[in-house]
């Protein structure tokens, strides 16, 4: 083909340490017709190897947003739409990801034929973008911006703006396609408020509009961002008619002049909180239904010593005295369950069993540990009754200790009452016989003593 350019003027595109790329239309075809050393350079690459990659059927099997840079090429060199994309490029054989802000131009020969320019800025490269400071100092200035916003905005945010606090203007940074549309309804009116309202109305889901809105205030902004810098907001969003969960990052920067607004794709991680949320209500409530016979049940942090109250199945006014501290030191609480309720006789070894360094050798994870002693309860009623010990280590190495309170009596006399019920006659409890295993079975036992010798006293 005829050359676009005069050989001065082909140099220096060729030579310009500027990222850019020079394509003409042929038919439905787009041609790379020249790439500068700075693209070859951001690259990793030759000219002869990225003009064979820019005109190849697929020129863009690179690029994470491979069908948005189809159609925003297609858009802008068939209907000469504005070209101003931010994409995700891998560069080399190890995938490495490069993040890149693309600009294009259409520009005319004298004989008027068109072709396109597209400057190309590796914005998550804070270092080179001095490199051409003395050649445009213009475009020097608005790399050093979008540096400091990719330094203080993760580069996951799809899509980032940031306000003139001045004169409360925002400017787009990058957009992802469900941010582009409203980018054209709000160009003749960029207030803050505008912005957000428009973007609100637009994509967030109604139940969380109002929570949004609030962003749209700089003065409570700013007044959150005292409290809490940087500022977090998630809600749920609407696209193609799913909900979808976002994040939205609020951190000032450029000494105050400015306030970023991030917007991140969350979707993945609060359906994965969720579903952690709904696996343990799951386990709670399953919890609650296996440890009804229960009086109390308590998890304990092997490693801290620290002790928390889970449920109670008592009497709520016996369970309010019993449980007045349901959180703290689990030497201090059971120590002070002991000394209150446990009968003399039965103290010193109930301490010397439920000591957690005792409770670390003698336990198993596949089986329950029982410690059977006498208590005396809040209405003066001495029970029988047994501490219950199942020992959990989760995949950290962390080990936790579920102890249950089982009330031995009021078991075996639920028991009874409902064998009368079932058939018509009531057998009383077995007398205590030491000889006789089935007593065992009836009244609980501790798993580490020798039943020969008898009951626990």
């Amino acid at each position: 083909m005829e050359p676009l350019f005069s050989p001065d003027i082909h140099v220096l595109y060729e030579h310009s340490k500027i990222p850019l790329a020079i394509f003409y239309a042929d038919g439905d075809r787009f041609h790379a017709y020249l790439v500068s050393e700075g693209f070859c350079r951001m690259h990793e690459a030759t000219a002869e190897e990225m003009l064979d990659l820019l005109n190849r059927d697929e020129p863009f099997d690179n690029i994470v947003e491979k069908e948005e840079m189809q159609k925003a090429i297609y858009d802008f060199s068939r209907n000469e739409t504005v070209y101003n994309v931010v994409f995700h490029e891998k560069i080399d054989r190890n995938g490495k990801i490069m993040t890149i802000h693309a600009i294009g131009e259409h520009e005319y020969t004298r004989d008027g034929r068109r072709y396109s320019i597209i400057r190309y800025d590796e914005i998550s490269d804070t270092s080179r973008h001095f490199l051409f400071r003395d050649e445009e100092r213009e475009i020097a200035e608005r790399n050093r911006l979008y540096a400091e916003i990719d330094d203080a905005i993760a580069r996951s945010y799809t899509s980032v703006v940031y306000v003139n606090t001045d004169d409360l203007t925002v400017e787009p940074v990058r957009l992802n396609r469900y941010g582009k549309p409203l980018e054209e309804v709000t160009k003749n009116d960029r207030s803050l408020r505008n912005v957000i309202d428009t973007y609100v109305k637009a994509l967030v889901y109604c139940d969380d509009m109002q929570g949004v809105l609030r962003f749209g205030d700089y003065d409570y902004v700013i007044k959150a961002l005292e409290e809490n810098n940087p500022l977090y907001h998630t809600y749920r969003t609407v696209r193609d008619g799913r909900i979808v969960y976002y994040r939205l990052k609020i951190v000032p920067f450029d000494d105050g002049r400015k306030l970023i607004y991030g917007f991140e794709y969350f979707d993945d991680q609060m359906r994965e909180r969720l579903a952690r949320k709904t696996e343990y209500e799951t386990q709670m409530t399953l919890l609650a239904g296996l440890s009804c016979e229960y009086d109390s049940v308590w998890l304990v942090d092997a490693g801290l010593h620290h002790a928390k109250f889970i449920r109670s199945n008592m009497d709520p006014g016996i369970s309010e005295i019993m449980h007045a501290e349901k959180e703290g030191n689990y030497e201090t609480l059971f120590g002070n369950y002991i000394e209150k309720y446990v009968v003399d006789e039965d103290r010193e070894r109930l301490y010397s069993q439920i000591n957690l360094s005792n409770l670390m050798r003698v336990t198993n994870e596949d089986e329950i540990y029982h410690i059977n002693y006498y208590r005396i309860n809040p209405e003066n009623e001495k029970n029988h009754m047994q501490f219950c010990v199942a020992k959990v280590t989760d995949e950290s190495g962390v080990v936790r200790f579920v102890m249950g309170f089982r009330n031995i009596d009021t078991i075996t006399d639920n028991e009874g009452r409902g064998h009368t019920k079932n058939t018509g006659r009531y057998d009383p409890p077995k007398a205590a016989d030491p000889q006789d295993s089935s007593y065992y079975m009836q009244e609980g036992h501790d798993r580490r003593r020798d039943w020969k010798k008898g009951p626990v006293s």
